[in-house]
């Protein structure tokens, strides 16, 4: 009987520690060349435009730039932003207004819901003069950029860290895009939503200030495209709680960002992308409260050197269970796991189980992870 939360405790312990340092959360001072379709949303009040700047944008066209709709309007669907007064910039990655280009606003449009009553956090802002800047090209076929486990990228001028402080100048972190099993389990997210960052102990992480920003990835045919838009998440860079992004690829986004005019690019290089084959299955369903708590699962491609364990999840936080090994195969066949205890009634809700690889260098990563339901 052993305890993959020790070791996991170790890490989160260490993450806790050190903090989220310097950047998006987790990343450091951007390179402006490598975003120069970064572009910062804000307002023309007489204050500077570090001071007034609340949100970002990507430019897709060049009089067109994509954010996110809660940026625009509120709860109640009502405008959030003096538009007379709205301005978009680009070029300026300190945003004191001694370099770069600002637009104006001639129109703002949002979707309407793609999966009633949920709306995807999208919108596109028209202005009234086109930006020197080379627009990113928008995917809208993200099998290959959106694989489970590719690395990311995102940018902003927000919070250094959860209730921090703000950039003063432009931030980069590298994110890893996680599963869409795994992001409804973590966060529940909707079929068109993609999360990214740590699953397992936090440190990355967009935060306040930096929605609408882009999520961008490379194609397979090496081109960088803008996958998703920085939309919301629980805290900034907390473990077990990735971000969440809208993605432009989910095909109701897609028709209508090309209906606002935006370019979408639906081949990224003529390939479906890598198996996404799940090599995990996870069994479980629903659970009785005061029943012994059993989940099992198959790996079909094990080996002699990974170590797989499940991990319980709820509102967020790890449960502590001890995890009894049956049976292990040799490389390549199948083995079970499965874990016994009476079941308290403080689990009764939804419980994410999520199955975990550990190699011989103590690294982690999540494999495959269900919901499960507890009455």
């Amino acid at each position: 009987m052993r305890r993959l939360l020790t070791a996991l405790a170790g890490a989160l312990s260490l993450a806790a520690l050190t903090g989220p340092a310097t950047a998006v959360v987790g990343g450091g001072p951007a390179d402006p060349a490598a975003w120069p379709y970064m572009a910062a949303i804000y307002q023309q009040n007489g204050k500077t435009i570090w001071q007034s700047q609340f949100c970002g944008g990507t430019v897709v066209a060049p009089r067109l730039v994509v954010t996110a709709a809660h940026c625009l309007w509120n709860k109640a669907g009502a405008p959030a932003q003096d538009q007379s007064t709205l301005r978009v910039r680009v070029g300026d990655p300190k945003l004191d207004g001694t370099v770069g280009t600002s637009a104006g606003v001639v129109a703002i449009a949002r979707p309407p819901a793609a999966e009633p009553p949920y709306r995807p956090d999208i919108a596109v802002i028209t202005l009234d003069q086109d930006l020197p800047v080379q627009p990113i090209l928008v995917s809208g076929d993200s099998r290959w950029a959106l694989r489970a486990g590719a690395p990311a990228w995102t940018a902003g001028w927000g919070l250094l860290q959860e209730e921090g402080a703000s950039a003063e100048t432009l931030q980069d972190v590298k994110l890893r895009t996680l599963a869409p099993g795994m992001c409804k389990t973590l966060v529940g997210a909707t079929a068109f939503e993609v999360c990214a960052g740590e699953p397992l102990i936090g440190g990355t992480d967009s935060c306040q200030g930096d929605s609408g920003g882009p999520l961008t990835g490379w194609g397979y045919d090496k081109r960088e495209y803008l996958v998703g838009v920085v939309s919301n998440g629980f805290g900034c860079a907390r473990a077990f709680l990735p971000g969440l992004y809208t993605r432009t690829d989910f095909a109701p986004v897609a028709a209508w960002l090309e209906s606002q005019g935006v370019p979408v690019v639906r081949d990224t290089g003529g390939s479906a992308g890598p198996s996404t084959k799940p090599v995990v299955r996870v069994l479980g369903g629903t659970m009785r409260v005061g029943k012994p708590f059993r989940v099992s699962y198959t790996v079909r491609a094990a080996t002699t050197r990974t170590v797989e364990e499940i991990i319980l999840i709820k509102d967020g936080q790890p449960l502590d269970f001890d995890t009894t090994r049956l049976s292990r195969s040799r490389a390549g066949q199948t083995y079970y796991l499965e874990m016994e205890r009476r079941t308290p009634a403080s689990f009764q809700g939804k419980v994410g189980a999520c199955v975990v690889s550990v190699d011989e260098f103590g690294n982690t990563s999540v494999r495959r992870c269900t919901v499960l339901t507890v009455r």
